[in-house]
């Protein structure tokens, strides 16, 4: 029998690779002459950095200082392979749960990450994107580039989320070391900017704001999309990725916006691997697993591979995906405790009757 084991991290609580090599001894006690093939996965968002480390092993890890979602400093990093650097954004603007302020939050060390790996060399930039604690379409980020944002009376603003909506004017130019570099964005979704299923509508609530915020930031974005002049790429599939760096990126770098776990499992050859089962995972399963998370990706490349999806915890909309999706929790655990017990109960968890 072959397997792969191919799960994405669980958010804040186990890495893509510990999930691996647990279950990887689990399935070794079962069925002892089972071959296994660890494929810890990343969709663009928090572990894709490490995955890309991981897949090309002579990959270097540059660290950086650089300024966090709220004006504080924080030591970073990103991989270079030659001259091809992977930067995740999450690094610098990851979701605080412990200080969540959308509103005034902002993506300033996306951009002095991505200069850094330009001066250090780098002539393509794989920016990864996903999981991030911003809503401020990348203006954080233009500013560490060279770029300034005002408002009327031409009052110079500080770029977040909530200052989208009253912008008037943008003035600045790229660095030639950023213009000269070959830029993709790694995307783990597949959301537009604006609109209902924009960054601001879908993701906003997770990252500390309310209704009234919500319409203040989706407002923004759109006068945003205008005011820089691409109005068009707002509509580009990724564009509401992290906050709506997605469009930054494609807009002001002239990025390609392609799917996070393609670009990962493209690095493993996932399509050329036979195998009886592929069990993946996340720490929830719902609905937005549909737009383009690491689960999805494994089921719509399966190629008539039998499929399994464990996970923390099963949202609304999981029955969708068409393949067994079964909760490592046992029943009745709050969620609260499971997050902590993820190793406990992976290692509880019965894996022989999937098999």
């Amino acid at each position: 029998m072959k397997i792969i084991i191919a799960p994405d991290s669980f958010k804040g609580s186990a890495r893509a690779e510990e999930i691996c090599d647990i279950l990887a001894k689990k399935i070794s006690t079962e069925v002892p002459d089972a071959e296994i093939i660890k494929m810890p996965l990343g969709d663009g968002g928090e572990g894709t950095a490490e995955v890309f480390a991981l897949v090309y092993p002579e990959t270097e890890r540059k660290e950086v200082l650089i300024t966090d979602l709220f004006g504080r400093r924080k030591a970073v990093y990103y991989f270079m392979h030659g001259k091809n650097a992977y930067i995740e954004t999450a690094q610098a603007v990851g979701l605080d749960k412990t200080h969540l302020d959308v509103m005034s939050s902002s993506s300033i060390g996306v951009g002095q990450m991505i200069f850094d790996a330009c001066k250090n060399g780098a002539e393509r930039i794989f920016l990864g994107l996903g999981g991030s604690g911003t809503c401020d379409a990348g203006i954080g980020a233009l500013s560490a580039l060279g770029f300034s944002f005002y408002k009327s009376g031409k009052r110079k603003i500080f770029p977040c989320g909530a200052v989208l909506k009253d912008m008037t004017e943008i003035f600045g130019e790229m660095d030639e070391i950023v213009k000269s570099c070959v830029f993709t964005a790694v995307s783990d979704v597949q959301n537009p900017l604006f609109g209902k299923n924009g960054a601001a509508f879908v993701y906003a609530p997770q990252k500390g704001a309310d209704r009234t915020d919500v319409e203040i930031l989706d407002k923004g974005l759109y006068n945003f999309a205008v005011i820089s002049g691409h109005f068009n790429v707002a509509f580009v599939p990724g564009s509401g990725a992290a906050g709506g760096l997605g469009f930054f990126a494609a807009a002001f770098l002239g990025a390609a916006i392609i799917s996070g776990i393609d670009f990962v499992l493209d690095m493993y050859n996932y399509d050329n691997i036979p195998a009886d089962l592929v069990i993946t995972g996340e720490g929830c399963i719902d609905s937005q697993t549909l737009y383009g998370k690491a689960v999805s990706g494994i089921l719509r490349r399966a190629r008539g591979r039998r499929v399994l999806a464990l996970c923390g915890k099963k949202g609304i909309g999981c029955e969708k995906l068409g393949c067994d999706v079964v909760s490592i929790n046992p029943p009745g655990e709050p969620e609260e405790i499971s997050v902590e017990n993820v190793f406990k109960n992976l290692s509880g968890f019965d894996i022989k009757k999937y098999l």
